[in-house]
């Protein structure tokens, strides 16, 4: 197996060829913030919260998708990085609103971050009806687009869906049925990795 080493925030590492930048400042017990990142499934960096500085080329990349090349020297809480992280929990603030509840993941990731409040009003979304099931309530408001409840359920059902682009899109049953409507069988995987409270147990 080939190894490469780099620095993060000071601190030297060799780990293997293929590591991403994340699971190597985790080797380290550097914690970055992540929302999208959901282990064992594929890696779809849709939301950026995990962004960090690589210096020379001083570019910023999310930590989750970027594999570490030999010779990185990596800031995972530079100046830029942290405006970063904030301006885009400001934006998923502004998708899911201040729901006040702190037990929400995304008002604990938001916490974490250092944001309370947001500058941003998020486009009103078209009202889609009720499509909660018996066995769970589904409330699309505060859904922010992680696409962690759609891998949760691919892995075994392939229920859930994108659908549609830009503000009007929004997580989909089957062909856009609602959940008791649709073939799910209430495995409950996609509540599980829901950190927003848009999807619950019971109605």
């Amino acid at each position: 197996m080939q190894y490469v080493g780099l620095t993060i925030d000071g601190k030297n590492i060799n780990v293997p060829v293929g590591t991403t930048i994340l699971s190597a400042a985790r080797r380290l017990g550097i914690s970055i913030p992540t929302l999208c990142h959901f282990p064992g499934h594929k890696t779809r960096a849709v939301c950026r919260i995990c962004v960090v500085a690589i210096k020379g080329p001083d570019r910023m990349v999310p930590a989750c998708a970027t594999p570490v090349e030999d010779g990185m020297m990596i800031e995972t809480n530079s100046a830029a990085g942290v405006n970063a992280r904030q301006l885009l929990m400001e934006f998923i603030l502004s998708e899911h609103g201040e729901c006040g509840d702190p037990s929400c993941g995304i008002e604990q990731l938001a916490e974490q971050i250092g944001v309370s409040t947001t500058r941003f009003q998020s486009p009103q979304r078209a009202a889609r009806g009720n499509l909660s099931s018996d066995f769970v309530t589904v409330r699309a408001e505060l859904c922010v687009h992680c696409d962690r409840c759609v891998r949760a359920c691919e892995q075994d059902q392939q229920v859930l869906a994108r659908m549609s682009r830009g503000a009007s899109v929004t997580v989909a049953f089957d062909d856009d049925l609602s959940m008791g409507e649709s073939s799910c069988t209430t495995c409950g995987d996609c509540v599980a990795a829901c950190p927003a409270g848009g999807l619950l147990i019971g109605v």
